[in-house]
């Protein structure tokens, strides 16, 4: 049999709960890295919403959906604000603005 891997790197053989078990452990394990920004967060731009991260400290939801339009947009700046954010990473079509 073949050895074939998904393109997340997932082996293929593995079922559903397989794969959710090890996604869960993937997303849970400390990668080591150190922090640099702490009142950072990060903005992933898109053409309908925007999804924001803030340090999970900061929010019991610390990843949130914000649509395009004005009200949103202030509404996600009182949220960064409330959240102790100062500074923000935002990507948006694979390029990255800091």
């Amino acid at each position: 049999m073949e050895h074939r891997e998904e393109p997340d790197g997932l082996p293929a053989c593995f079922s559903a709960c397989e794969a959710l078990a090890w996604r869960r452990q993937v997303v849970a394990a400390d990668p080591g890295l150190t922090v640099v920004h702490a009142d950072a967060g990060g903005i992933d731009v898109g053409n309908e919403s925007h999804y924001v991260a803030v340090p999970p400290d900061r929010d019991s939801n610390p990843v949130r959906e914000f649509g395009c339009w004005t009200a949103a947009l202030n509404e996600m700046a009182e949220w960064l604000k409330s959240c102790r954010i100062e500074t923000v990473a935002m990507q948006a079509t694979g390029m990255a603005y800091v």
